[in-house]
């Protein structure tokens, strides 16, 4: 039977397994530069922060993509010490995104797609994420199928958006491999649970939460296919699909 919502088929598994939190939790804040993230806690450290944030104004004024998408990170969290304005952090990364950055690409098409403090706009929201995808961006290749799946913006398409995980979870994108998982497991055809084990076992080894999942796929295994799907998963390379052996 066609799924037509990978978020259900996830959700269930949660659901039923006791494995916390959705599994997609990709926000625009996520992809804002993070290791200025700290607040100062002293005058020195103050006093660091505002010339780190002078420099990153002046390269951005004077069009470098890359500092005018920490800008807009700085802009959209406040994480250098100035005031959150989603507005100016939409100004910065449409700098950076019309320069073809993709991971301002990314961020902006996040923003149209949370709605709020920018008017939700997903058609901008998917072409953002098709160029950003386009450049390899994982995160961007994982919104894509999501959406696909989904059928948020994009025709509801199982196949294109198992393509499109498939390209996010060989760059190693634990949320990519843990859908990629419940695809072969529920909706790819044909069926492989030795794959969508083996990719289960990748998102594992990345975040605990998915071992219980895991369990649950190995329940249909036979010991053969069990020690099959281990040995792919821990043969895997990233970059790499991973085939049947």
């Amino acid at each position: 039977m066609k799924v037509n919502s990978v978020l259900t088929i996830i959700l269930l598994i949660l659901m039923l397994h006791g494995c916390g939190k959705q599994y997609t939790e990709t926000r625009a804040e996520d992809f804002t530069p993070k290791q200025e993230s700290q607040l100062p806690s002293s005058k020195v450290e103050l006093s660091a922060i505002e010339r780190q944030r002078a420099q990153i104004l002046k390269d951005a004024e004077s069009g470098d993509a890359e500092s005018q998408w920490k800008l807009g990170g700085a802009y959209r969290t406040g994480f250098l010490g100035g005031s959150v304005d989603p507005v100016n952090a939409a100004i910065w990364y449409k700098k950076s995104a019309d320069q073809g950055y993709d991971k301002a690409q990314l961020s902006l098409a996040l923003l149209y797609s949370e709605g709020g403090e920018l008017p939700k706009d997903i058609t901008k929201a998917v072409e953002l994420y098709k160029k950003a995808a386009a450049q390899g961006n994982p995160d961007a290749q994982y919104m894509l199928g999501f959406l696909y799946g989904t059928g948020e913006g994009l025709p509801q398409d199982d196949i294109e958006a198992g393509k499109w995980y498939k390209r996010a979870a060989v760059q190693g994108k634990a949320a990519a491999q843990i859908s990629l998982s419940s695809w072969y497991g529920l909706s790819f055809p044909p069926r492989d649970n030795v794959l969508s084990y083996a990719w289960c076992n990748l998102a594992a080894a990345q975040d605990k939460k998915w071992a219980k999942v895991c369990d649950t796929i190995a329940t249909r295994l036979t010991p053969h296919e069990f020690s099959e799907g281990q040995q792919i998963a821990r043969n895997w390379i990233k970059g790499d699909d991973l085939h049947r052996q």
